[in-house]
């Protein structure tokens, strides 16, 4: 006969208490800590409910600067010429290890543009569908940036860096606090090339 697979783990009154100071006072972008605020979100008690309704109504409120500091945190792409390099050379394991990088920034970025807490990279379509600030059909898109790069490397890439360049905008349009102009000029930062070798190269 089937069970029910259930995972378990043990975590103090004192330290939940510690985790919503950190997260929602401090404003600490501790994705350990977001998770377990969002596991408390949907949690359901055992016994004595009001411990447990008494954090819900603490952690229903996402704070604006949690959203700054989660943006400002994740907000951070590598020069886009990098991947352009590694298209070009067919890199591909690399590549695709360097895809799964940049969407979880994104998504990161977007979860503080829209106030949701940190649970995970799964579900993520059931993640994405929850966000009201986002860059059009996002979820289509992100996997599409694998399918066309196993036939164009570099159309893959070109693709992602489109959905970089939305959430920048998204980014300047709905959290003015946060500056994207070192962030965009690292992104669009373009490969040095040497006119003649160094001296101390030779």
């Amino acid at each position: 006969m089937a069970g029910v697979v259930i995972d378990v783990r043990h975590v103090t009154v004192e330290t939940t208490e510690r985790i919503l100071v950190d997260v929602l006072e401090r404003a600490d972008p501790s994705l350990a800590k977001q998770q377990h605020l969002a596991a408390l979100l949907s949690a359901l008690p055992l016994s004595n409910p009001s411990v447990l309704t008494h954090w819900q109504h603490q952690a229903a409120t996402y704070p604006y600067e949690l959203s700054v500091a989660m943006i400002r945190e994740h907000l951070l792409f590598h020069p886009a010429w990098e991947q352009e390099m590694l298209a070009e050379r067919s890199d591909l394991l690399v590549l695709y290890e360097s895809f799964c990088t940049v969407e979880q920034h994104i998504l990161l970025v977007l979860m503080g543009l829209n106030r949701l807490y940190y649970s995970g990279f799964r579900w993520i379509d059931r993640l994405m569908g929850q966000m009201h600030i986002i860059p059009p059909n996002l979820a289509p898109r992100f996997k599409q940036v694998f399918g066309i790069a196993s036939i164009d490397p570099l159309a893959g890439v070109y693709q992602l860096h489109e959905l970089v360049q939305e959430t920048f905008v998204l980014v300047e349009t709905h959290v003015a606090a946060v500056d994207t102009r070192q962030a965009r000029a690292w992104f669009q930062e373009r490969r040095k090339h040497w006119e003649y070798v160094p001296d101390r190269l030779l």
